[in-house]
Parts: structure tokens; sequence; C-alpha cells
């Protein structure tokens, strides 16, 4: 009897002490401290926060890497796609505009200009302006969080119209308010329908003086891992330097939105709609 309850009492001590297997908890510590940090960090950084030997360290990050879960570039470590799609899935209201934001820094220092993040307002059928990454030039494009532009004159408000529903777009043609804001706006329905149709074809849109009349947009869209579009990216600048740089300018603006939407979760990202 005496052994018998001395053998309970051993086991009800480790049961209540008890934390899973420590691998499991190792994987789950090391991705949640790589994902409270703005940017990416190193195996040295990581090992110090988490009081971890780099040696079991880096079979964990290695094993991560291989399977998506972490990326490495340049000895730092970040969160890759499959750990973004994982999110999507737990937490279908996850801060989008936060996974976007190095995406949008990388771009605004590639091209020198000032990059927004925009989503749809369906009632107002609107574009907003919901992050920015500012350019470090003197003459730059700016304009606040939260601004709201027309979608049919705005290279945001066009990608996020282009890959509505069909019926969508017709309803919004024939009943949305199309002002002349500046000379070159386009309010002509058939000609805005030909540039709609052409903008969803080829990825991206671009204007030059139509919101205002020093300024050029180029925008590219981000879908989701339901293959919806989930944001447009834009990069906004003076209209001479945009006239000077658009190969540039798109070509950036497309690469970036193709890295977020991986981020996001997206694997297939020319929608066949």
């Amino acid at each position: 009897m005496a052994a018998s309850s001395k053998s309970k009492s051993k086991a009800a001590k480790s049961s209540s002490t008890y934390q899973g297997p420590r691998s499991t908890l190792r994987t789950l510590q090391l991705i949640e401290r790589i994902a409270a940090q703005p940017e990416a960090t190193t195996l040295a950084q990581l090992s110090q926060d988490l009081e971890m030997p780099k040696s079991s360290l880096l079979g964990l990050l290695r094993a991560l890497t291989q399977n998506k879960y972490l990326q490495h570039e340049s000895n730092n470590y970040a969160l890759g796609p499959s750990a973004h799609r994982l999110a999507m899935a737990i937490i279908p209201n996850l801060s989008l505009p936060q996974v976007a934001r190095p995406i949008m820094r990388d771009l605004a220092v590639e091209t020198g200009e000032t990059v927004v993040l925009s989503v749809l307002d369906a009632e107002l059928r609107r574009v907003v302006y919901v992050d920015k990454a500012e350019s470090a030039s003197a003459i730059r494009y700016t304009v606040p969080i939260g601004t709201s532009r027309p979608l049919y004159c705005s290279a945001a408000g066009r990608i996020l119209l282009a890959f509505q529903s069909p019926q969508w777009i017709l309803n919004y043609l024939s009943t949305a308010p199309f002002a002349k804001l500046t000379d070159n706006t386009v309010t002509d329905v058939e000609e805005l329908r030909s540039i709609i149709m052409r903008v969803k074809k080829d990825g991206y849109a671009t204007t030059f003086g139509e919101t205002s009349d020093d300024v050029a947009g180029f925008s590219a869209a981000v879908f989701d891992i339901d293959l919806e579009i989930a944001f447009a990216l834009n990069i906004g600048a003076p209209i001479e330097r945009g006239r000077k740089n658009a190969p540039l300018y798109i070509d950036a603006v497309r690469t970036a939105a193709e890295k977020l939407s991986l981020r996001l979760g997206s694997i297939n990202i020319n929608k066949d709609t």
C-alpha cells in the first residue's frame, strides 16, 4: 500500500508540472518571438531573447524555414507565408497592414516615393488609405491616413474596382457620379469600362494627374488566402518623376504586391475570374 501511495503521489506531482514536449513549446515560443519583432531578427538575438543555445535554435530555424513558416534572408529571420496562412486561418481579423509594413518600407526605399496601402469602402464606394510609408525626398507625394478618393480616377481605386464582381462593377458604372476633378480626369463611362477591363487584364493601374494635377499613381492588387482582393498597394509620386520612371514604378509595385499576396497566404495570385 505504501509503495502504491508513493507511486500515485509521484504521478500526481509529475502531472501537475508537465508542460508538454519541450521542442513543441520552443517552436511556438520561437515563432511568437519573431512575430513580435517589427523587423527581421538574427540567430544571436533570438538566442539571447529566448535564453536558448544557438545550436538548439538553429535546428528549429532550419526546419521552420524549410517548411516556409520562416524566411531567412541576409542572416535574418522573419515570418514566412506558411505562418501567415496559419494566422489567417486562426484569426480572420488579423491586422493586415502590420504584415504589409516591411514590404511597404522596402518599396518606398527602392523607388524613393511614398507607398500607400488602400482598401475599398464598399458602402461609400470609395478607396480609403489605411497605411503608408513616406518618401524621404524633399519633394514628394504625401497624404494623411484615412483619406478617401473616388474609385474611378485614382490608381488604387481602379485596382479595387477592377477585381469586384461584374455585377458590382456594372452597378457602380451605372450609378456613381463621375466628377471631373482635373482636366485629365476620365469621366466617360465607356472609356472607364475599357480602362477597368484593361486594369484587370494587366494586373496594375496607373493615373497621371486625374485626381490631382501634380500626382501620378501606380497600383497593383494584393490578394488574400481566399484569392479575393484585400488591398491595393500604391506608389504616389510627383507627376514629372512618375512619367519619367513609370516602367520602374509599375514593375516595382507589381513585384511588391505579389510578395505581400504570398505573405497573406495567396498561392495563385493570377486570378482568372
